[in-house]
């Protein structure tokens, strides 16, 4: 039983680990693209992270399949809702 729980936690604890990434496909100073890699909801917010890291805080992004492009607001850029950082553009 005891080897039985182990290697329950060790499976866990490896598929929490590789749920989902967003991965760096280009960026430059006005913004970027990411790539979504596993679990959408992680993945997604690997991409806001990261892009609200790059951007000071204040971008928007524009998701496209397993796609994300954002690009960098300016300091006085108003957001959808003031409480916002980043404003979601879905493609349709």
């Amino acid at each position: 039983m005891d080897a039985w729980v182990r290697w329950m936690g060790v499976a866990w604890l490896a598929a929490a680990a590789g749920c989902g990434s967003a991965t760096l496909v280009k960026r430059d100073a006005g913004g970027g693209q990411f790539k979504l890699n596993g679990s959408y909801g992680f993945a997604m917010g690997d991409a806001r992270e990261q892009a609200f890291e790059h951007c000071g805080g204040r971008f928007e992004q524009q998701e496209q399949a397993r796609t994300v492009t954002y690009r960098c607001l300016e300091a006085d850029a108003i957001a959808t809702d003031p409480g916002d950082s980043t404003r979601l553009v879905r493609a349709e």
